[in-house]
């Protein structure tokens, strides 16, 4: 009797850690705006299937995907300099505006 309550004490653990795993993989939709003009060098970065032209006669295009790692998106948003903005999720956006806080603070002097 002891070891069947064992047993779904850990069968009850096993679960919740599968779930605690299940929100740790959570998706992000990643919405990156950019100018037109820089299409042919962010496609250098990011593969070509992934940019929407919001309309022919718009300077403006979006760049979609999902992720599940914000630390990584981030960081691509940098390696990608000016050239995107991003538009969504916040926490990508709030992760960006943070990194630009202290890339901002560690020259203050020098400005």
């Amino acid at each position: 009797m002891k070891i069947d309550r064992l047993l779904g004490i850990l069968n009850v653990l096993a679960n919740t850690d599968r779930t605690t795993i299940q929100k740790l993989a959570e998706r992000f939709e990643v919405v990156l705006e950019y100018d037109v003009t820089n299409e042919f060098l962010l496609t250098d970065k990011i593969d070509a299937k992934f940019f929407h032209r919001i309309s022919s006669t718009e300077e403006k295009g979006q760049i979609l995907f999902a992720v599940s790692d914000l630390a990584w998106a981030t960081n691509l948003v940098f390696s990608l300099q000016d050239k995107v903005k991003v538009i969504a999720p916040l926490e990508l956006k709030e992760a960006v505006k943070t990194r630009i806080k202290r890339i901002n603070a560690l020259y203050k002097d020098d400005i």
